[in-house]
């Protein structure tokens, strides 16, 4: 096989800048796709996919693996700013692996989000005929989960599940918010390969997570995603969250780390991770 051509791309190597603005229609968008309706959602678009692409051109590419850390929530009006860089390549003379970092920040200067992902890109001919329009979320999912009582959820420990919901992946025929945010922001993750579904899920398990965090998630949470599987269009998906620390110091603040999950069955986990927060988080005081 022939390594995909990146273009003399090297490590540390800037890969330029995105803007785009958010407003209440783009955030309205980005709520349909990630199946929350009542919550600030923090993640808008895939930043360092589009980053990657602007420097390479479209390269095929699956997300292996997703970190982002969540700084302040977006204001809509405001001009967001995105710069990002190489961090490491690796196997260049079969599938790459690229990981790239990137950061967020509005036109005032407030830093929104600082995210990584490790890339595998393939050969285009692998991809060819495959649609991309079948791996989105859509409208087309379940209704919002309830938010629970916060008193409830505060006694919580080591060993707790918490549900995520659930969201059934259409077959492509409603992608009207997608392509919406594809188009006004950096990009919505179209998963050249025809399974990947990373950036999906990312927005479903920020909004799950965000409906018992709430601002603490979001201001200043942390989530860390890997890819084990591929979901196919149509299949319904379950996210669960079981508590694996909960520290409490003598102030009250309180240090938690979930592991994460969305899977077809308890058995076939197809994205798995951990998500980090702290109650309440520092920057909503």
């Amino acid at each position: 096989m022939n390594a995909p051509a990146l273009g003399g791309l090297q490590v540390g190597e800037q890969l330029g800048h995105l803007e785009y603005v958010i407003d209440h229609e783009a955030l309205a968008a980005y709520r349909a796709v990630a199946g929350s309706e009542g919550h600030y959602a923090n993640l808008l678009a895939d930043d360092c996919r589009a980053l990657l692409r602007q420097r390479c051109g479209p390269l095929p590419l699956t997300a292996m693996w997703r970190g982002l850390e969540f700084m302040h929530p977006p204001i809509p009006g405001r001009r967001i700013q995105v710069g990002g860089w190489l961090r490491d390549m690796s196997d260049i003379d079969a599938a790459p692996r690229l990981r790239v970092a990137a950061f967020a920040v509005d036109e005032i200067g407030t830093e929104i989000m600082r995210s990584e992902a490790i890339f595998r890109v393939k050969e285009r001919s692998e991809f060819d005929g495959l649609g991309a329009t079948s791996l989105m979320n859509s409208p087309a999912r379940n209704a919002d989960m309830p938010a629970p009582a916060r008193a409830s959820f505060d006694e919580a420990r080591s060993g707790d599940a918490i549900a995520l919901g659930s969201v059934v992946l259409p077959d492509g025929e409603s992608l009207d918010a997608c392509r919406c945010l594809g188009n006004t922001l950096a990009g919505v993750d179209l998963g050249d390969d025809g399974h990947d579904l990373t950036m999906t899920l990312v927005g479903w398990f920020e909004a799950g997570i965000g409906r018992w965090f709430g601002d603490d998630f979001r201001w200043g949470g942390r989530m860390s995603l890997r890819r084990r599987r591929p979901v196919n269009a149509g299949a319904a998906v379950v996210g669960t969250a079981v508590v694996t620390e909960r520290d409490a110091n003598a102030d009250g603040v309180i240090s938690w780390r979930l592991a994460i999950s969305a899977a077809h069955d308890l058995l076939h986990p197809a994205v798995v991770g951990d998500a980090r927060i702290t109650t309440p988080s520092p920057r909503t005081l």
